[in-house]
């Protein structure tokens, strides 16, 4: 991976020791919103909350460790999410968040994972999935909150939304 970082300019600034065990292994499970972050202030890394805070972010402090796997980031004001922590927060801090059922997600090992887990934006408007979306009970009111912000949901394949901890681009063109 830093080769491939380094090939189109990028560097890995430091390296984080990941844990073997839920909360040391979410140091950087955080999920940044406009000039806000949401995260676990006793999971995350001590290094990233004070880059968050000498960069002023809001931190909005949520219990979920999983704090971004726990998120589907629609747009910079909107989010999705299974958790009702999170959903409380999000709402208490101004954003347009809707609340989906949970247990529709895979991840080995686990009875369920999560949504955040299993999606990640790959442009301004678009929103893919690990898996196929339109199998989700709440398809319906995603899809329509989606687009009430010119986002438009997207299948990566047949099978079922499975949680491979997100989707995060590199590079966008």
């Amino acid at each position: 991976m830093t080769m491939a970082l380094k090939k189109i300019g990028g560097k890995i600034e430091e390296k984080i020791p990941i844990g073997a065990a839920y909360p040391q292994d979410v140091p950087l499970n955080t999920a940044i919103m406009k000039n806000s972050v949401f995260l676990n202030p006793f999971t995350a890394s001590k290094k990233i909350i004070d880059f968050y805070i000498k960069n002023r972010y809001n931190r909005i402090k949520v219990r979920q460790g999983y704090t971004k796997c726990s998120i589907a980031i629609v747009s910079e004001d909107a989010l999705m999410t299974e958790d009702a922590g999170i959903y409380q927060a999000a709402i208490k801090n101004g954003f347009d968040v809707l609340l989906v059922s949970s247990g529709f997600v895979r991840l080995r090992g686990y009875a369920y994972g999560f949504l955040g887990g299993c999606c990640g934006k790959l442009s301004k408007d678009s929103l893919c999935f690990n898996g196929q979306i339109e199998r989700h009970p709440d398809y319906q009111k995603m899809r329509a909150f989606a687009r009430e912000h010119q986002v438009w949901l997207y299948s990566l394949s047949r099978a079922s939304l499975y949680d491979n901890g997100g989707i995060l681009p590199i590079v966008e063109k």
